[in-house]
């Protein structure tokens, strides 16, 4: 295609002539997320990365090249996307817009910029679940240092592996690779994926019974994580105490008692009233990570993560496949009651005391266990 045999260019700072076929290379080492319909920019990786962008119709494609060169040259090739000369350029050009994805190369083919300074202010233009693409060449010496690299006529000041985990420190990172076939001087390039660090919201969504308790006081309530209760939400917002929508209110209203959370639960779902459930407990937590226990019917779990993580957290299901229930309060009455009508109906004249005697400790029973389920409720 005409358009990438002319897009070789000299690199500038070396002479060296490089060709699109090796950025294909790079382009796939960097492993991008999908990039359909995301707002994506790239920071000195050449025109051709822009060009990827929009062959996977991304919505909005940006890209920053130094060089004039490269800039005429990308400009000319992938016209559906906007170059920049500099940051500067692109901030007064494109001052509110936040992408999905930013890539960066800081390798020694790149022109040399400061990337303690950078990468903060490339976070800052990241959407709240975007994510920082980085290939950089990284030193091997240790410790937490910049290391001089003559490459060409120029110098770079190259982090170690140490000064790089400094760098991104309160920022979630990893390391996912290495670019092949690019060694340069006995130094290897590295691909960092660099996201925003999220609040964890951890769902304990299975039914009563299933060890919920356990691991809270076991593990959450010991790392002091806040605890949002799905039963003493909906207590408070049946007591007034929260103030939410009429068609949540009326739905709380018409179905809370403490023995029957798990039937306001299936109507608050099946009402698609959900949404407004997940705002209130995010609003609970203040921001802050937290454990929701509270029981979450199963077809509706995957669209609460969904609701969790558009609202900024990072959904942790926690679910008790093999967990043995507690006894639905209705069920267990209807056993009871199916044993004291079997006592009934085998009554004989001889023995009739003792059969008698049994039933009337069944009845007994029966009642204190209907007590005690009606005393603590769902449990």
């Amino acid at each position: 295609m005409k358009i990438f045999s002319e897009y070789d260019y000299i690199d500038e700072s070396s002479g060296d002539k490089k060709s699109g076929d090796k950025e294909f290379v790079s382009i796939s080492a960097l492993r991008l997320p999908d990039l359909n319909g995301k707002c994506y920019l790239d920071i000195e990786g050449g025109g051709l990365f822009c060009g990827f962008a929009i062959h996977e119709q991304a919505s909005r494609v940006h890209g920053v090249l130094g060089s004039h060169k490269q800039l005429t040259l990308a400009s000319n090739c992938f016209q559906n996307a906007h170059f920049y000369s500099s940051l500067t350029a692109l901030a007064q050009h494109q001052p509110d817009v936040s992408y999905d994805v930013i890539t960066l190369s800081a390798t020694l083919d790149s022109p040399a910029f400061e990337v303690d300074t950078l990468i903060p202010d490339l976070m800052n233009k990241l959407s709240p679940q975007g994510v920082l693409v980085i290939d950089i060449t990284l030193s091997d010496e240790p410790g937490d240092q910049w290391v001089d690299q003559q490459h060409g006529q120029m110098t770079f000041k190259l982090p170690t592996r140490k000064k790089l985990s400094v760098l991104l420190d309160g920022y979630a990172w990893k390391v996912i690779g290495k670019v092949e076939g690019f060694e340069q001087e006995g130094l290897r390039r590295h691909i960092v994926h660099v996201r925003k660090m999220r609040p964890y919201v951890y769902l304990l969504v299975d039914e009563p019974g299933t060890g919920k308790s356990t691991l809270l006081r076991k593990l959450f309530r010991r790392a002091k994580i806040w605890r949002v209760s799905g039963d003493k939400t909906y207590q408070r917002i049946f007591n007034d105490k929260y103030t939410v929508s009429e068609p949540l209110t009326h739905c709380v209203k018409a179905n809370f008692t403490t023995e029957t959370i798990g039937q306001l639960t299936e109507a608050v779902f099946e009402s698609d009233l959900y949404p407004e459930m997940v705002d209130l407990w995010s609003t609970v937590s203040k921001g802050k990570s937290f454990v929701l226990d509270s029981y979450i019917p199963v077809a509706y779990r995957d669209k609460v993560s969904q609701c969790f993580s558009a609202r900024g957290y990072y959904p942790v299901l926690i679910s008790f496949p093999e967990a043995e229930l507690i006894m639905p309060a209705s069920l267990s009455t209807r056993r009871v009651g199916s044993f004291e009508r079997f006592i009934n109906q085998n009554k004989s004249t001889e023995g009739y005391g003792f059969v008698e005697r049994i039933a009337s400790f069944m009845k007994k029973i029966s009642r204190k266990v209907m007590l005690f389920v009606n005393s603590r409720g769902r449990l």
